[in-house]
């Protein structure tokens, strides 16, 4: 499957509209974006699982293996993230809290490096010192990998074992029980009102979402059958595509937004249509837009920091500095990556 244009136009829209999110602009509901991310790590997630199958391999091991190297995709980002942050934070102590917090910032930041922060381990609100008490989550991108490194494994051995027997059943009422119990217990399907279920809240979001992404294959697929027949559909669905994403977009414009099912209704609907790849906005090209793409992973990462950094910064002065660190971050992993494969490859050629 070639690589999908469009797609990385619409990853770095929905971390743009994120960003809005966090600096209350305009998409005072951009939250549900994330549920956006989700669903892609479950369909490709969901494809991979698929080809395996069809190798007749062992899959004892695959699914880990699998989240390990998308989380070491991830990793690059998110440690420089958190090396802003570590030194943000502690020039935020020494200046307000004292150098005796310091021993005290350690400790709670080894519980978030080790991914077990917001499991309960150090309960909410505990003051670890003058003027500073602990919020349940110190690195807020944190949260989204947490869940992913621990849901997505799960995802997959489900989708192995139980596609055949129940995979209907599976892609839509096992999502739509997991939304549900978060709504009717919280109102919504955030899961940050939780109080202290706040983990086994995100975990539940993110193993919806991730189903919903097999859903979205099986969608993408009947769509690809369909729209093959007629060369109008090309034109006619791809409106639709473009209509349904202009839709959620308004929806995450609402002050508290209490229509989460129908916003992730329309990006199953919207994904179905942008992966069958039969669209006209298949056509969409550009080294431009496939770079614009690969920026929503930095710009998650490190828009949180420079909220934090800078809260009375404008949201556009807030979005142009994520854009510029995002830029800066992508050029040296880039950088590393090319000078790896340079030493990798020297070292084939001397053997």
């Amino acid at each position: 499957m070639k690589k999908n244009v469009f797609l990385e136009l619409l990853r770095f829209l929905a971390a743009t509209i994120i960003v809005g999110y966090h600096t209350k602009f305009v998409f005072h509901s951009g939250w549900i974006f994330v549920e956006f991310f989700f669903i892609i790590s479950g369909f490709f997630a969901y494809k991979k699982v698929l080809q395996y199958k069809e190798s007749g391999e062992s899959f004892k091991d695959f699914p880990v293996k699998y989240t390990l190297k998308k989380m070491w995709r991830i990793f690059p980002y998110t440690f420089m993230s958190m090396i802003l942050f570590v030194v943000f934070e502690l020039r935020e102590q020494l200046l307000n809290a004292g150098i005796k917090t310091i021993g005290r910032f350690a400790l709670y930041f080894t519980e978030n490096i080790s991914l077990l922060n917001a499991t309960g381990m150090i309960p909410k609100e505990v003051e670890l010192g003058d003027g500073w008490v602990m919020s349940t989550m110190m690195m807020p991108i944190l949260w989204y990998i947490i869940v992913l490194f621990v849901m997505l494994p799960v995802m997959m051995y489900l989708v192995y074992y139980l596609d055949e027997k129940i995979g209907l059943w599976l892609y839509i009422f096992l999502p739509m029980f997991l939304y549900g119990v978060l709504i009717m217990s919280t109102g919504t399907i955030d899961g940050f009102h939780y109080e202290m279920m706040i983990y086994p809240a995100l975990c539940m979001r993110a193993l919806a979402g991730l189903l919903l992404g097999a859903l979205v294959y099986r969608v993408s697929i009947a769509f690809q059958k369909k729209i093959s027949k007629k060369r109008s559909f090309v034109v006619v669905f791809g409106l639709i595509e473009i209509l349904v994403y202009v839709f959620v977009a308004c929806l995450a414009s609402i002050e508290n937004l209490r229509n989460e099912i129908i916003v992730i209704a329309c990006f199953v609907l919207g994904l179905g249509l942008t992966l069958s790849g039969a669209t006209f906005t298949s056509y969409v090209k550009g080294k431009v837009i496939s770079f614009m793409g690969a920026l929503s992973l930095p710009m998650y990462c490190v828009h949180m920091i420079v909220v934090e950094m800078k809260p009375d910064f404008s949201p556009y002065m807030v979005y142009l500095i994520t854009i510029c660190i995002s830029i800066v971050m992508w050029c040296i992993v880039q950088g590393i990556t090319f000078v790896s494969k340079k030493i990798k490859s020297n070292k084939e050629e001397s053997k």
